[in-house]
């Protein structure tokens, strides 16, 4: 797999991963410490899109990520950030094809949720703070899905076929680092539980095979940020850190703890990303798809 092979370009060394395995992993540790350091600077620059600064102060430090990820892997590989996107030029077909069907699919998600369980959601339509989310939303989540996909799919997927041949072997590499790591991310937040686990092993999984099966990261762009920025404009949670002008808002004092909350939130979601695995597999004409996950290079 050509992708795959990259790994081998530039330099090479595991020491020279593992360099940069660590040091990105350090910095996002203290993820909260380095938005302190530039809270002056963030707070600014979110004050001018009020009905959006959460989100601005929440995303704006993925452009630090990215500059100094990019800065990183020119030191110790001496390579570019897109080769651990794609081999060769950037799909954009791909990109947008994958963006098309992704939001069509969480679209029905996201209304199968509120149609299931309607007295958990009000409508909130503002038209002036939604456009104004609309538009930010593109960019923050833009840099989240840049940073997220290059170094947890690309560059660890990367890493875990200078370590094994067998293709099993490496997405479950890959996986396991990016669980540990949002296990440790995420233990303290309220939505911490057992539910949460399993949805973080499934998508971790899930983005992994998906990379495996497009061999390059365009559509997993696509559908990463498809997920991530519907699920900022149609609905907002009132648990979160963050509030937003979406469509939809979480009624005050829901009950996320009960049954078919855990079932929407966590559950259905998976069955839509069974669902949109197969779709992708159909819509790009992947016909060997078994031999893409299972052979050894």
């Amino acid at each position: 797999m050509i992708f795959l092979k990259q790994a081998h370009i530039g330099k090479s060394n595991l020491w020279r991963w593992f360099t940069v395995v660590f040091i990105m992993l350090s910095l996002l540790s203290i993820n909260k410490e380095i938005k302190d350091y530039f809270s002056q600077l963030i707070y600014d620059f979110a004050s001018l899109f009020p009905t959006t600064s959460g989100l601005i102060q929440v995303e704006s430090i993925n452009i630090l990520y990215i500059l100094f990820f990019t800065l990183l892997i020119y030191i110790f590989h001496k390579r570019s950030l897109k080769s651990f996107i794609v081999f060769g030029k950037f799909n954009f077909i791909h990109l947008f094809l994958a963006l098309f069907w992704a939001s069509f699919i969480y679209s029905l998600l996201m209304s199968t949720e509120i149609l299931i369980n309607p007295s958990a959601y009000e409508f909130h339509f503002q038209p002036k703070g939604f456009l104004e989310l609309f538009f930010v939303g593109i960019i923050c989540i833009s840099l989240k899905t840049v940073f997220h996909q290059v170094f947890f799919n690309g560059y660890l997927l990367q890493l875990s076929s200078l370590l094994c041949k067998n293709r099993w072997c490496m997405i479950l590499i890959a996986t396991l680092i990016t669980i540990l790591f949002k296990l440790y991310f995420y233990h303290q937040t309220p939505l911490f539980n057992i539910h949460y686990v399993i949805f973080i092993i499934f998508f971790a999984l899930f983005y992994n095979i998906l990379t495996l099966l497009t061999q390059g990261l365009e559509v997993i762009m696509g559908v990463y940020f498809s997920q991530h920025f519907l699920a900022t404009i149609l609905i907002s949670e009132n648990w979160f850190d963050v509030t937003t002008n979406a469509l939809f808002i979480s009624v005050p004092n829901r009950n996320i703890s009960s049954n078919l909350d855990i079932f929407l939130n966590y559950y259905l979601p998976m069955l839509f990303g069974i669902v949109q695995l197969f779709v992708i597999i159909k819509v790009f004409h992947i016909n060997n798809w078994q031999k893409r996950i299972i052979n050894n290079d």
